[in-house]
């Protein structure tokens, strides 16, 4: 037996967009099944955590490449300066 297995947690993005619902054929068939979400996260919801985290994690990465930067300059004599002849 097929089924076509959806959560019960839904955003309604398709219908917010004016797209037909994905899960229209199945449901015509008798084969769609909602199975209880244990938790309220959607994907919109992950977008805007990323969208929210965004700023700390790009201050993070330019911190940890200036780090490195300074660790590889004191370690090997770089100080950005053209060599001297």
């Amino acid at each position: 037996m097929s089924v076509v297995a959806h959560g019960s947690v839904y955003s309604g993005h398709n219908e917010q967009r004016g797209l037909s619902d994905p899960y229209e054929v199945p449901k015509r068939m008798g084969i769609f099944r909602e199975v209880p979400s244990r938790g309220q996260l959607t994907v919109e919801a992950i977008v805007q955590r990323i969208n929210d985290n965004h700023e700390r994690f790009a201050s993070k990465v330019a911190r940890k490449m200036k780090t490195e930067q300074e660790y590889y300059d004191a370690r090997y004599g770089f100080d950005g300066a053209a060599p001297k002849n």
